[in-house]
């Protein structure tokens, strides 16, 4: 149990937990799947320098919520979205200048088995992808240092994807709640509290481990791209070098 435990779901396992389990999956001990902390240092520019910015959280405000630009985060394109969902980092590494790969989680790239297709209930079609382009986060913040006579601030993203989470869940709660019961994994209480758990080596976890690498490898992507679009509409506003050094991307809610 961790310092951020908390009830986020009613009768659900919590948040802030890590259960460990030699034979099993707890599919709802994972609400936000693919949601992770993505912090990157701004050297050049100060708090002071943004509020003196015109109407920079305006516009900050209106790129998060898809109204910037058509493409505000190039997710209207289907191709491209697979290539995130496959590839992760990989997919984006080109929008930076720098080798940040040691910085992410896992290199920034979860494995794809290619002979398992991913499933077409949780990832985006033609008629969706668009959705995309609205912030798919939790929260977005840019921090000033401890130190004021620092030139520099800190942009935090806090992001995963609602859209793909929901659609996972949706999957896989109801699919797995009714195999559990039915093999006898879990009793009618544990089902309905959502502490209902799939026994691995029979299959199911193949697809499933699957779709989980996909949603971590989009979710890895996208912070990248929020990072790309924010920095860049920071420096074309307050018209100064921005060096943007990436410290961390770590997930706070995965499966492995």
């Amino acid at each position: 149990i961790f310092p951020d435990y908390v009830s986020k779901r009613t009768n659900t396992i919590a948040s802030g937990v890590v259960i460990k389990s030699n034979d099993s999956i707890y599919p709802c001990a994972v609400p936000d799947l693919g949601c992770s902390f993505h912090v990157v240092e701004l050297d050049g520019v100060s708090k002071e320098d943004l509020y003196k910015a015109p109407g920079l959280f305006e516009e900050l405000n209106l790129l998060l919520a898809g109204e910037k630009e058509a493409n505000s985060f190039d997710c209207d394109n289907l191709d491209f979205v697979k290539q995130m969902m496959l590839y992760g980092h990989d997919s984006t590494a080109n929008l930076f200048s720098d080798d940040r790969k040691k910085h992410y989680e896992n290199n920034g790239r979860y494995e794809i088995d290619s002979s398992i297709p991913l499933s077409e209930a949780i990832f985006p079609s033609e008629k969706n992808v668009n959705k995309l382009n609205k912030y798919q986060g939790h929260f977005l913040e840019i921090l000033a240092p401890s130190n004021i006579n620092e030139k520099k601030v800190y942009l935090l993203i806090h992001s995963g994807c609602h859209m793909l989470a929901d659609n996972f869940m949706m999957k896989y709660y109801p699919e797995f709640a009714k195999l559990s019961y039915i093999k006898q994994w879990s009793d009618k209480e544990q089902v309905i509290a959502g502490k209902f758990r799939i026994k691995t080596g029979y299959g199911y976890e193949k697809t499933y481990f699957n779709d989980v690498n996909g949603l971590l490898n989009f979710a890895i992507a996208y912070r990248d791209i929020i990072e790309y679009r924010v920095v860049k509409l920071i420096k074309s506003l307050l018209g100064v070098n921005i060096n943007a050094k990436l410290l961390s991307d770590y997930s706070h809610t995965k499966i492995s």
